[in-house]
């Protein structure tokens, strides 16, 4: 079995603990690069999920389509960021046999200034696109990883770096279980 894990910088923290976990049980694969956002992912569907002949697919992206540019509007706006997830869902299910999951995008706190994460709050709009997320998956019947949920059950400031997005040690812990305990049941 093949299990392909797609997503940003928080997947590339936490698939080697995925990978040794699974073990022998199955291949873990996913991209050596930070798959950043919905454009890029939409661009490398045919190496990351066509080519790679996954038996299970699991994908996220968000985080780099949420994060405000100097001007202060997010990279990829909420409307075009649904937009790119029914065209790689669309895609997915048109050309691959994998079992789809999405990931759900993880916390971040804000402000992202100097403020102590432990005085800073959940950033809402992670909230909004993960929203956005949930019902393009739901439309499609793709089924949802809430990795957003298990970093919050687990404790957002234990799991969480003091850059307030990726992930500490124990949030890395508590994402692999998730995706493990998720894929493997």
């Amino acid at each position: 079995m093949k299990i392909v894990l797609v997503g940003d910088s928080i997947r590339m923290h936490y698939e080697p603990m995925v990978r040794r976990k699974v073990g022998k049980r199955a291949e873990v694969w996913g991209p050596e690069e930070n798959c950043r956002n919905s454009l890029l992912h939409r661009e490398k569907l045919g190496p990351w999920a066509i080519e790679s002949r996954p038996d299970i697919y699991q994908f996220n992206c968000g985080i780099h389509d949420l994060i405000h540019c100097p001007d202060s509007a997010p990279r990829v706006t909420q409307r075009e960021y649904v937009r790119n997830l029914k065209l790689i869902v669309r895609r997915l299910k048109a050309e691959t046999n994998a079992r789809l999951i999405w990931a759900t995008t993880t916390p971040m706190l804000t402000p992202r200034d100097e403020t102590p994460k432990e005085q800073c709050r959940l950033d809402p709009i992670v909230e909004r696109y993960n929203a956005a997320a949930l019902s393009v998956m739901e439309q499609n019947g793709i089924e949802v990883n809430d990795l957003y949920r298990a970093v919050l059950d687990a404790g957002v400031f234990e799991c969480l770096r003091e850059d307030k997005a990726h992930m500490a040690p124990y949030g890395n812990e508590v994402l692999s279980e998730a995706v493990v305990r998720f894929i493997l049941g």
